[in-house]
């Protein structure tokens, strides 16, 4: 964790790609203290699949509406 604390310091967003997350795995269980998300997309096949941490001070409004099974992609503004 100290790694990404490090990150988040430089940064307001850290992004992750094959993440290996799948729906036995918890937001809670990967929560981070002093930032929202996880922000995810977890597809239903082997691979792949990501995440968003960003900071509280951001105002994220994740795009789910555009999302495609077919691609690897989390929208956010």
């Amino acid at each position: 964790m100290y790694i990404i604390d490090s990150e988040l310091s430089k940064h307001d967003a850290i992004c992750f790609s094959e993440t290996h997350f799948n729906a036995s795995i918890d937001n809670g269980q990967i929560q981070l203290s002093g930032v929202q998300g996880p922000f995810r997309v977890d597809r239903n096949r082997h691979g792949g699949r990501v995440a968003v941490f960003a900071k509280t001070n951001l105002n994220v409004n994740v795009r789910y509406f555009l999302y495609s099974p077919l691609l690897e992609l989390l929208l956010w503004v």
